[in-house]
């Protein structure tokens, strides 16, 4: 598919150059000085990227944003301008802006702007061609799954700080993955803060230059790594108080220096944070920085458990059923077991328990959260026998499709059947 620009700047001279540039790869490029011409432009044909100035004759672009996107919501608007500030460059992204672009700039500074908003559009096509096909798995269909789908649609198209709180086991990882594919960003890199020592999280994030201390080599930093990507910090709450400082001075002036390095170099890097701890919280608490909090906290979801969203029950449950390949359905008696079970583990949990459902059939007993429950703890070669046992039990005797569904030969089910 050609990729479509419509340029909107009263400067001929810069607009004419934009032009030029992309017209010799192959992306043609419609002039408009004024709001009004670009409005007109619009109505009349579909623009894939819109490159607005601030200042034009007829108003302030940025005041205009909302009204472009709603001609094209799909379109992807980058703001120009040559008086920048933080409070206009957050206003921007807030209205729906891709990208906000500080005058003068480079033509291939440009051009790796439009090439992530041409990524991030044509990721968006394909979670839609995706939500056509069926409901999406991170979502739901409850209200609280349609807030997720609206924030994540919303947090993709810009390069804002996100921040996800949530309990243990709600898909905080799931939708982090989801918003950094949806951005069209390069690589996603995670890294659990709550599991690195803490006298190594310094060096795993900041990298590392030769000498700096006893068996140090050159070696990148995951800031570094994560360059024009997204780098997720789950359990952020983990991160100790002294290096909190150090990440909210790398997040605010976009620059790292390696431990034991004089030179600071730049990195284009999304900040993604998770936790299953209140940050508010911590800070009331004087556990977490409140400035990092509040850098953090610019784009903030609070993912919901599941057993305030019991009506997405049955789509988490299909897809783990569909994801584990196994023929197998709930009956009405055992689906209404799992919806009423406390699933203090929220979609871990369920994931576990439909495991167990696939493994065992529907006469196991689901997991009990009081302490000192005892639990039966079988041979995992029983297990599988078990487990063989009910697959060629649910094809009628029939080896052939048996083996054909287990993935294996039928000579190698008949020795797990006999083993």
């Amino acid at each position: 598919m050609r990729i479509k620009t419509l340029c909107i700047e009263d400067d001929l001279d810069l607009s004419s150059n934009i032009r030029d540039f992309f017209s010799l790869r192959g992306i043609p490029v419609k002039i408009a000085q004024t709001i009004k011409q670009g409005l007109e432009l619009l109505k009349d044909e579909r623009f894939d990227v819109c490159l607005l100035d601030n200042i034009l004759p007829d108003g302030e672009g940025i005041n205009f944003i909302k009204e472009f996107l709603s001609v094209d919501e799909e379109m992807k608007c980058i703001l120009m301008t040559a008086y920048p500030s933080y409070k206009n460059a957050v206003a921007a992204l807030k209205k729906g802006a891709f990208d906000y672009l500080v005058k003068p700039f480079s033509l291939q500074e440009l051009e790796h702007v439009v090439s992530l908003a041409i990524k991030a559009k044509r990721a968006e096509e394909k979670q839609r061609e995706e939500e056509r096909r069926g409901p999406n798995f991170i979502y739901g269909k409850s209200g609280a799954g349609e807030k997720i789908r609206n924030f994540a649609i919303k947090a993709a198209r810009v390069d804002l700080p996100v921040l996800i709180q949530g309990e243990t086991g709600t898909g905080k990882t799931l939708l982090a993955e989801h918003i950094h594919a949806l951005s069209g960003r390069g690589p996603f890199i995670r890294v659990n803060l709550a599991s690195v020592p803490g006298d190594l999280i310094e060096s795993e994030l900041l990298g590392t230059t030769r000498g700096a201390f006893t068996g140090a080599r050159d070696k990148k930093g995951l800031f570094e790594i994560a360059h024009r990507g997204t780098l997720f910090l789950d359990e952020i709450g983990s991160l100790p108080l002294p290096l909190q400082g150090k990440l909210l001075d790398i997040v605010e002036r976009g620059k790292v220096r390696r431990i034991g390095g004089l030179r600071e170099k730049p990195v284009d890097v999304r900040i993604i944070a998770a936790s299953n701890r209140s940050l508010e919280q911590m800070v009331q608490e004087g556990k977490f920085r409140q400035d990092l909090f509040f850098r953090l906290n610019v784009l903030s979801i609070n993912i919901p458990p599941l057993r305030e969203r019991r009506e997405d029950l049955e789509l988490f449950i299909s897809h783990f059923l569909k994801e584990m390949g196994r023929p197998l359905s709930l009956t009405g008696v055992v689906l209404q077991r799992v919806k009423t079970h406390p699933l203090k583990g929220n979609l871990r949990e369920l994931r576990n328990i439909i495991e167990r459902l696939v493994l065992f059939g529907e006469e196991i007993e689901l997991p009990a959260h009081q302490q000192g429950k005892p639990i039966k703890i079988l041979p995992l070669r029983e297990m599988e026998r078990e487990y063989v046992k009910k697959v060629v039990s649910y094809f009628h005797g029939n080896i052939t499709q048996a083996a054909k569904a287990l993935g294996i030969s039928r000579l190698t089910l008949r020795k797990k059947l006999m083993g």
